[in-house]
């Protein structure tokens, strides 16, 4: 009898440690797959941080684009200023001198 206890208890300790391997084995499973769903969510939010960046460059590239054209608006302005400024003087002298 003492060899079928034995060999009942080996088969027993066998059982319970398959039962403990396949518990850590879905442990690591649940592990696995809940890192998987933050391995997405971070490529998501590294897809939408380029997104932004990108944006953000238009954004940029259009601003300079606005400062270069308000400057050359304003050199316009200053050159038509400069020349009805000129004109004004001109016509002055002209009614001075043949007035």
């Amino acid at each position: 009898m003492e060899t079928s206890d034995l060999l009942e208890r080996s088969v027993l300790k066998i059982v319970e440690a398959y039962q403990q391997l396949k518990e850590d084995r879905d442990s690591l499973k649940r592990k696995v797959d809940s890192e998987d769903g933050e391995l997405r969510r971070a490529e998501e939010t590294i897809r939408n941080l380029e997104s932004e960046i990108e944006r953000y460059k238009l954004k940029e590239n259009n601003f300079d684009d606005l400062i270069s054209k308000k400057h050359e608006i304003k050199e316009q302005i200053q050159g038509i200023i400069q020349r009805i400024e000129s004109f004004e003087t001109q016509n002055t002298l002209d009614q001075v001198t043949n007035g």
